[in-house]
């Protein structure tokens, strides 16, 4: 009759309601895993662009960077948030990212990669304790990313590696977070570089 009709459609747009909204928060849980991620990779970019240059991380840089990354990642949260799925808040999120944040950057000051650039760095202190000839020097500098999907994509493996010769520096970073969508909603690329010049003048 006409109220069976009427229970079996509420059930169904009840079941409808619930398979979006299924939907929808698996889709927030992978951005937001993303935002973090690509927030990570820039703060680690930042932290070695400062040790490439100084061959040391002051503690007031550190904290500068982390809480432009904070700002950064708070910001780009807001606009993926669903207010209606409900779970952690904004402000819960944010100071989850914020302490993910600071173990990582703990780590990653003393890894390789950023020993690496405090080494170019002191070589290029120490080559300019020899004034150089006259004339314009250049080199190239080369950041690259490379994101996958190995292993299922999710973003559970990151790797750096990096070389620096003088004014010259490659650095090439590796993650399998290639089935995790960016903020806006797409894929990232497999392949990305971004090239730089850098200069030196001397006269």
């Amino acid at each position: 009759d006409a109220a069976d009709a009427a229970d079996a459609a509420d059930r169904q747009r009840e079941k409808l309601v619930k398979t979006v909204q299924a939907d929808v928060r698996e889709l927030f849980m992978k951005q937001q895993h993303s935002l973090k991620l690509n927030t990570f990779n820039m703060y680690k970019s930042q932290l070695l662009k400062v040790m490439s240059r100084a061959g040391s991380v002051a503690q007031w840089q550190q904290e500068r960077l982390r809480r432009s990354a904070e700002k950064s990642f708070d910001a780009q949260l807001a606009s993926l948030i669903v207010p209606s799925l409900g779970g952690p808040s904004r402000k819960e999120l944010t100071e989850a990212f914020s302490r993910a944040l600071t173990a990582m950057a703990t780590k990653f000051i003393d890894s390789p990669t950023m020993q690496l650039q405090a080494i170019g760095s002191m070589r290029r202190r120490t080559s300019k304790g020899q004034k150089p000839p006259r004339g314009l020097r250049w080199g190239l500098g080369l950041t690259g990313a490379i994101r996958n999907q190995w292993g299922g994509g999710q973003g559970n493996l990151q790797s750096f590696v990096g070389f620096v010769d003088g004014l010259n520096s490659a650095h090439l970073m590796f993650a399998n977070d290639g089935a995790i969508p960016d903020s806006t909603g797409s894929e990232p690329p497999l392949l990305r570089f971004q090239p730089k010049l850098n200069f030196d003048v001397s006269i």
